[in-house]
């Protein structure tokens, strides 16, 4: 996959966007209950420049039905694993352990943030340079299949969009208003993001916020010592 791939999915995301009358509240999807902990794996923003940018782009939308989100919460959602009470904590480890030896063979990556979008359920930030972060999801969903079995989450692989969220919509907000907020944004540049770990966090919700413990951090590129 290149750029002309990934603009044409940018494309048609906006392109979906602009044929929806309303959003859709994001806090009722995806079944999630009051006491839910969901194992997952994250590219996490590190405190700096990039985070200051993004916040900037967060400004112009002040819509009562968009709650943006804060800038410890910024990440990019790589692969779900499974409910946190489904894998006890040695199979967590053993998780990290499978991981860091498969990604051992990648290399460290940047990932090109530009561009305002928007799904039915919120505004994101663009994402280019997909091909090592596949590579590294696929790697990700072996190790997950080697300590958990052959049975997945339901991401299929060939669905798998990355993006960086904004904002969550929290009701049926009229499109247009997104729409009239996000067109000046479509081509703001924020910058590159290297990227050298990734993040096995368990994930909770909070009010109309997500937040998450930091279960492992796995390096990109650095071999098991003795392995």
């Amino acid at each position: 996959m290149g750029r002309i791939e990934e603009d044409a999915a940018h494309a048609a995301a906006w392109e979906g966007l602009l044929g929806r009358g309303h959003m859709a509240d994001h806090w009722s999807a995806h079944g999630w209950r009051p006491d839910d902990r969901r194992l997952s794996w994250f590219l996490t923003l590190a405190p700096g420049s990039l985070r200051e940018e993004i916040v900037r782009l967060q400004e112009p939308l002040n819509l009562p039905f968009l709650d943006p989100l804060a800038p410890d919460s910024l990440h990019l959602t790589v692969q779900g694993i499974a409910g946190a009470d489904e894998v006890d904590a040695m199979t967590v480890d053993a998780l990290a352990v499978e991981a860091r030896r498969r990604l051992a063979e990648l290399r460290p990556f940047a990932l090109e943030l530009e561009g305002v979008n928007a799904f039915d359920q919120g505004v994101v930030l663009q994402v280019f340079g997909w091909p090592p972060l596949l590579a590294v999801r696929r790697g990700l969903r072996e190790a997950i299949t080697a300590v958990l079995g052959p049975s997945l989450p339901g991401d299929a692989e060939e669905g798998f969009f990355p993006h960086v969220s904004l904002a969550y919509a929290n009701g049926a907000g009229e499109v247009t208003e997104v729409v009239g907020r996000v067109a000046a944004l479509r081509d703001a540049h924020v910058g590159m993001w290297t990227v050298d770990h990734v993040d096995l966090v368990e994930l909770r919700r909070g009010g109309h916020a997500y937040e998450w413990d930091l279960r492992h951090r796995v390096p990109i590129g650095v071999p098991l010592s003795g392995g």
